[in-house]
């Protein structure tokens, strides 16, 4: 059995693409030792930290992207009406629920903490006060030395990856004691680098870039999406290098909050990362 550790990169719905490589790689029985993730990806690397297998990870994703459709949470913010709230929001969308919707996914595995994860995690978001990344983690020890970077390893798995998924502008900001927490991908969308930090060999990272056609515009998100697309690729690029082998799968032709087109994400992925096995077994002999 072959042994690798994942990083997952942020990217929305596009991050199912995820999925079908984990398909791929379980049913040439690699063992998953280690996993880090931003955004959606920490979603997904969460999971399978619980020792799920590919349909049991599967069928979680697929129940939450049918909550998504179901109350709206990935509804196109441009379509979207704010709903009257007593409670001040920085985001259009109040990630409270999409919380609570994590949490009941993740009950089914009995894991409420990030020390009840059997694997190895690290999972990223940044710290609006500070400006410094955050590190989730179940392996504290392994950040000793790094006094650049917040560690946290006393929280739950939903605090975790709600922080993680805390997209600007989109998703409210996440409030943990002193700190004010956003999307990890503000500063590391692919955590490739936490992984070396945990001494993990053999890592495979996964990634769903592709070239995507801007047109300029005056709508304050279009904007404010296309200066993220910008930002996390360019910390993304550096952190790709970092791994031994990364599959990419091109599945920008969907848009990041396009839930319902999960299924097909998942087999466009499984595909193309079949035709890239040969490279893969090579890469983690």
């Amino acid at each position: 059995m072959k042994k690798i550790s994942l990083a997952l990169s942020g990217g929305g719905i596009r991050a199912y693409a995820q999925i079908g490589v984990y398909r791929l790689l379980k049913e040439n029985n690699f063992e998953i030792e280690s996993l880090s993730g931003t955004s959606m990806g920490s979603i997904i690397a969460s999971f399978i930290a619980t020792g799920a297998d590919y349909s049991q990870l599967e069928k979680v994703m697929f129940e939450l992207e049918k909550g998504f459709l179901e109350k709206q949470v990935f509804l196109r913010p441009s379509l979207r009406v704010l709903p009257m709230s007593k409670r001040k929001l920085n985001g259009l969308v109040d990630a409270d629920m999409f919380e609570e919707m994590i949490q009941s996914q993740f009950d089914k595995f009995n894991v409420k903490n990030l020390s009840d994860l059997s694997k190895p995690i690290s999972i990223t978001s940044v710290d609006l006060i500070t400006g410094k990344l955050v590190v989730f983690t179940n392996t504290p020890e392994a950040f000793k030395n790094h006094p650049d970077k917040i560690v946290i390893s006393n929280a739950s798995v939903t605090e975790a990856v709600r922080a993680s998924c805390s997209f600007p502008i989109i998703f409210s900001t996440k409030r943990y004691d002193n700190m004010q927490l956003v999307d990890g991908g503000v500063k590391m969308n692919l955590p490739v680098a936490l992984l070396r930090t945990m001494n993990a060999n053999k890592i495979i990272s996964i990634t769903m870039d592709g070239k995507m056609k801007y047109k300029a515009s005056n709508k304050l998100l279009n904007v404010a999406f296309r200066i993220i697309d910008i930002m996390t690729s360019a910390n993304q690029e550096s952190d790709r290098l970092l791994s031994d082998y990364n599959i990419n799968i091109d599945v920008t032709k969907y848009n990041t909050f396009d839930a319902g087109k999960g299924k097909r994400i998942v087999d466009q992925a499984y595909k193309e990362a079949c035709s890239q096995l040969d490279r893969i077994l090579l890469v983690t002999e």
